[in-house]
């Protein structure tokens, strides 16, 4: 029975006991020495426990702490978005090629009608490749070819060059 005596003790002080369990807490208080000393210093507890002042957290205590938090972690350990970005801006560049080869490229016969729509796409893309190479003409896409290829180089270094210093992040560890 003595297992069950902090149990005992914490409903008596919370007002928790049922009827059986109160008929047993009182025959212990007339027969057990032990158990009244043990229930006299749970109540003692409860009862200072309840006469601490209660102290309230200032409103702004959680923005106070993530900017104590965040000011002790090095910029370096930061959260960085760079690689999501330019992983997202190739795979987004990647799709319009596709699109792009795929309608201009190809002769479909538009005899039937499951090719109307795909013949209609088809010629807007013409449209826009014709209008696009008349605007800019030979040396000017040239160059304009050569800058974006050399965009697509620098990029493809500093990926390279971020996945170094992680990867060393990750060594310290």
């Amino acid at each position: 029975m003595k297992d069950n005596y902090e149990e005992l003790y914490n409903k008596y002080v919370d007002g928790s006991l049922t009827t059986i369990e109160l008929e047993v807490v009182n025959k212990l208080l007339n027969e057990d020495e032990a158990f009244r000393a043990g229930l006299q210093a749970h109540k003692l507890v409860h009862n200072s426990l309840f006469k601490l002042p209660v102290i309230k957290a200032p409103m702004e205590i959680s923005s106070k702490i993530m900017e104590k938090i965040s000011t002790g972690i090095p910029e370096k350990y930061k959260k960085s978005y760079f690689f999501r970005s330019v992983v997202i801006t190739f795979v987004v560049m990647l799709f319009f090629s596709f699109l792009l080869f795929v309608f201009s490229n190809g002769n479909v016969q538009s005899n039937e009608e499951v090719f109307s729509v795909y013949v209609k796409i088809q010629d807007f893309f013409k449209n826009i490749f014709i209008k696009t190479e008349t605007l800019l003409g030979g040396n000017l896409i040239k160059t304009i070819g050569g800058v974006f290829g050399f965009l697509i180089l620098l990029f493809f270094y500093f990926t390279l060059d971020e996945y170094k210093k992680f990867k060393k992040i990750l060594k310290q560890f």
